[in-house]
């Protein structure tokens, strides 16, 4: 995993804020935990944190640092390691490498039934699109998905000066709370995928290409009084299921 894209949070009033917004459990999970200053923090919040860092040498100053009572660290690629599996969801808090919020942001969805909640820091372009509303132009197959799984909003916007070293986009600060499991998250990711590859065609042009799966399905949208021209940026979670379950039956 590249550090090129890894900057860390090292302003210490922002570090409080932050950790403010995080309620005491008995275990809580950490990614990418850098050089600690947000560690430290949240090892007031939990019993016991688990954290999880790919670079050896912040692994083994995290490691003198803090108690092994206290906390814990394994040095992995958190997108390939696994979460814990636990009997009680717990929370994960992360500054996200810039370079993986993608990937690592399905992973969460993906892993949503073992969370309490995810709350961390990602480049505010990417926060735009998690946390972009049905009707809004940033609205796409991400957030989509985020609505489908739980709740998600942006809480704060983080100047660069935040971080070491400071990167030349801003962060935002975002929380994500999962809902009831879904029903088969890989077919969802794909059925979003697919309505949202051309996102100025419409609904109808994206899902079918061949005309006369095209005539059934426009037939369909217009018996259950949906507009033919609907385009995917005003697809709301409600109108997917539905349109879901009906492609599930092809």
């Amino acid at each position: 995993m590249s550090r090129l894209s890894q900057v860390f949070l090292s302003d210490s009033q922002w570090v409080r804020r932050l950790s403010s917004r995080v309620q005491p459990v008995e275990f809580g999970l950490e990614w990418a935990c850098g050089r600690g200053a947000l560690t430290r923090q949240l090892l007031e919040k939990f019993d016991y944190l688990l954290g999880m860092e790919l670079e050896q040498k912040f692994c083994l100053e995290l490691a003198e640092k803090f108690s092994k009572h206290k906390f814990g660290i394994i040095r992995a690629d958190i997108l390939k390691y696994p979460l814990p599996g636990r009997n009680d969801t717990y929370p994960l808090i992360s500054n996200l490498p810039y370079h993986l919020t993608g990937p690592l942001l399905i992973k969460i969805l993906r892993n949503s039934s073992k969370l309490k909640c995810f709350r961390g820091l990602l480049q505010k372009e990417v926060a735009r699109r998690v946390t972009a509303r049905p009707g809004d132009r940033n609205y796409g197959s991400l957030a989509l998905l985020f609505d489908l799984c739980g709740k998600v909003e942006g809480v704060y916007d983080l100047p660069a000066g935040a971080f070491t070293p400071p990167p030349k986009v801003q962060s935002t600060w975002i929380e994500f709370f999962p809902g009831e499991p879904v029903d088969d998250f890989e077919s969802m990711r794909v059925l979003t995928r697919r309505l949202f590859r051309y996102p100025r065609k419409t609904l109808l042009n994206n899902l079918v290409e061949d005309k006369e799966m095209k005539k059934k399905w426009r037939k369909w949208l217009v018996k259950k009084e949906i507009d033919t021209r609907i385009r995917p940026n005003n697809l709301t979670p409600d109108l997917f299921r539905e349109v879901y379950i009906k492609w599930k039956e092809k």
